[in-house]
């Protein structure tokens, strides 16, 4: 299955076999439609699942058997709900956890059986809350760009550790 994300176009897949596209867009009227329409990324993860980031509509949950989307949203009253509804790469690291980036509510760890998040900011020792990319070395660490430089983030401790312009990188952003 090739699934494609647009900027205001929604979430599309196409099928091989009759050479054609199937759109998911946001339907106000729809609770269990896409939640917003600028889709940032999309990932598989170890189960199978598909998940969509959006920018403004939070986290989709694809169900595949029903065509329907559950929607994780930026809750001010649950501190347990995902930090923003912008949301950038998802990753899901060689322990399988599972890990968003957001523009501007830092990084959150999803416990995909309940459903809370634990976020981490700047407040934790990111340098900055937006984050664009992330990879893992061999020690399982995970190193994000923001905008304010590179970060090292040690998950068996929880530590962040910072590197920008004073560390000898050229620029402090890096998206």
């Amino acid at each position: 299955t090739i699934w494609v994300g647009t900027d205001r176009g929604g979430l599309s897949r196409y099928n091989e076999n009759i050479k054609s596209f199937t759109t998911f867009t946001h339907d106000p009227n729809v609770p269990n439609s896409l939640s917003n329409d600028r889709v940032r990324d999309i990932h598989e993860d170890s189960e199978g699942t598909l998940w969509i980031s959006t920018y403004g509509g939070g986290l989709n949950k694809f169900d595949a058997r029903n065509q329907v989307f559950s929607a994780y949203k930026s809750n001010v009253n649950d501190k347990y709900s995902i930090s923003t509804n912008r949301i950038y790469p998802i990753y899901e690291d060689s322990k399988d956890n599972f890990w968003v980036l957001t523009y501007g509510g830092g990084l959150n760890k999803l416990d995909r059986n309940s459903g809370k998040f634990i976020h981490f900011t700047e407040e934790d020792g990111l340098p900055n809350n937006v984050l664009y990319g992330v990879l893992e070395d061999s020690k399982s660490n995970l190193w994000f760009s923001t905008n304010r430089g590179i970060s090292k983030f040690t998950p068996a401790d929880t530590t962040f550790t910072n590197f920008g312009v004073e560390d000898g990188l050229q620029a402090n952003e890096f998206n």
